[in-house]
């Protein structure tokens, strides 16, 4: 076989094995665009999350939802019947404690804040301890959780649970998810009366349900509040 033959088979090779690479490549580029699709999606979710979760505002420029029933008393109402309003409460507003406590692993004297009514209750120490055990009012039953022991509550679940909380000071203004939740500091709001000092949900040019995702998503499910302090307590079961 002489050079010229050598040659031309080859180029004929190398031109194959490049048309035979379209395909992959074209894959490839796919691939690449549907990562980086999926990464903008994921950093869009944690900024919507994150923002506005962790209270940046002093503790004085917020007023409590109390406040707000002097002009929305109607709301106010409504706000005061949902699980929002009651499922963070203090052990001393409560005429007993929930669960069968001749029971628990835990100690009744120990508990200072009880979170939840419906589904479970989880408690909290006056050292603002998460105390490691849940009771679960749909299978009369205690649940040990020991990897919740000694964990503060108000870094730990604060974000969510407690309305004008600052996670890194362990300050808070409200039990619960209050007006000021969602609507930010009021006290400007009640001191001038003008819509232009309060935040409105779905008049700011974002989806209402933005306000929700900083701490739902999914199907009702516990988002990571704030880098640093990620991690949910939520489980399935």
């Amino acid at each position: 076989m002489d050079r010229a033959c050598l040659l031309s088979m080859e180029k004929g090779f190398a031109q194959s094995t490049g048309a035979c690479r379209i395909g992959p490549m074209r894959n490839c580029m796919l691939l690449s665009c549907l990562l980086l699709c999926l990464a903008a999606a994921s950093a869009h979710a944690a900024s919507i999350r994150n923002e506005g979760v962790v209270a940046t505002a002093p503790p004085e420029t917020y007023a409590g939802s109390k406040a707000c029933a002097q002009c929305h008393e109607t709301q106010y109402e409504q706000w005061s019947k949902t699980l929002k309003a009651r499922f963070v409460r203090y052990r001393r507003d409560l005429a007993a404690l929930p669960g069968d406590w001749g029971k628990s692993p835990l100690r009744a004297d120990d508990v200072f804040l009880v979170v939840g009514l419906h589904r479970k209750a989880a408690f909290v120490d006056t050292d603002w301890r998460v105390l490691p055990a849940e009771y679960r009012f749909d299978k009369h039953r205690w649940n040990r959780k020991p990897g919740w022991g000694g964990r503060d509550y108000r870094q730990r679940c604060g974000m969510c649970h407690l309305t004008g909380c600052n996670p890194y000071e362990k300050r808070y203004t409200e039990l619960g998810v209050g007006c000021e939740a969602c609507h930010g500091p009021g006290r400007e709001h009640i001191q001038e009366e003008s819509a232009e000092t309060i935040a409105t949900p779905g008049r700011d040019g974002k989806p209402v349900l933005d306000t929700c995702r900083r701490c739902h998503n999914g199907r009702n499910n516990h988002a990571d509040a704030i880098r640093g302090f990620a991690g949910t307590y939520h489980e399935t079961d």
